[in-house]
């Protein structure tokens, strides 16, 4: 709909109901141990811990680039992702795992119900990411556009920020010295509030890289700027 553009007190009263809504994810957020969701993951994890040497979990897998690499050198890879035509191990939404380890039958699943070395997860960036040109969110509309027909979209991607952080403090009970990694391209993920969960209950840090860092002679690749989320030490230092 068009209303915003030609009436600009309707943007004006948008924008305060989407600022409104930022303010409560703050402060839900800030008491997010506490959340019962949260809780529920936490205590999932407290069980006896098999030997995670050399095993990985690649969330949101896509095409497994990460796993094909760590296959490469000798991990046990495991793969994750909705999309039944990619053909991960596992084909199951971030919501739907959460509710696995939640309702207990992440136990029983025979290749996410394991301790994990490296978790390496992708989330979907189609509304977090410049590359949209604003179509699901702006930095005035950090949560998505108010009332519109996209919002759902950008609403949706936040609650899978949500089942990530609790899936990864399931695993990282299971196993405390699990190496992390959160990947979604420099956008609006790392504005929005969600994303201090990032550091706040994971201990994560934010590092930011180009692709194109990476090239070499015999593969070149794009300038793609990224935001990594990690604890682990050597891409930190």
């Amino acid at each position: 709909r068009g209303g915003p553009m030609f009436f600009p007190h309707l943007r004006e009263e948008e924008k305060k109901a989407s600022d409104e809504r930022i303010k409560n994810h703050v402060k839900q957020y800030a008491k997010w141990e506490s959340s019962d969701r949260f809780r529920a993951c936490n205590r999932a994890g407290d069980v006896p811990s098999d030997d995670a040497n050399k095993s990985s979990l690649e969330l949101c897998a896509g095409e497994q680039g990460m796993s094909a690499a760590l296959k490469e050198m000798g991990f046990d890879t495991t793969t994750l992702d909705n999309d039944l035509k990619l053909s991960a191990t596992s084909a199951l939404s971030l919501e739907e795992l959460e509710g696995r380890i939640i309702n207990g039958t992440i136990h029983d699943h025979p290749h996410l119900g394991k301790a994990f070395s490296v978790i390496w997860a992708a989330p979907e960036c189609r509304t977090w990411s410049r590359a949209s040109s604003g179509r699901y969110r702006n930095k005035d509309f950090l949560d998505g556009h108010w009332n519109r027909a996209l919002e759902s979209h950008a609403v949706q991607a936040r609650k899978d920020i949500e089942s990530l952080v609790n899936i990864l403090s399931y695993y990282r009970k299971r196993n405390p010295k699990v190496i992390i990694v959160i990947e979604n391209p420099v956008g609006y993920l790392h504005l929005h509030p969600v994303s201090g969960l990032f550091s706040s209950f994971l201990g994560l840090t934010r590092l930011k890289i180009s692709y194109c860092k990476f090239s070499g002679e015999s593969k070149i690749y794009p300038q793609k700027d990224t935001n990594l989320w990690t604890n682990s030490s050597i891409l930190i230092s």
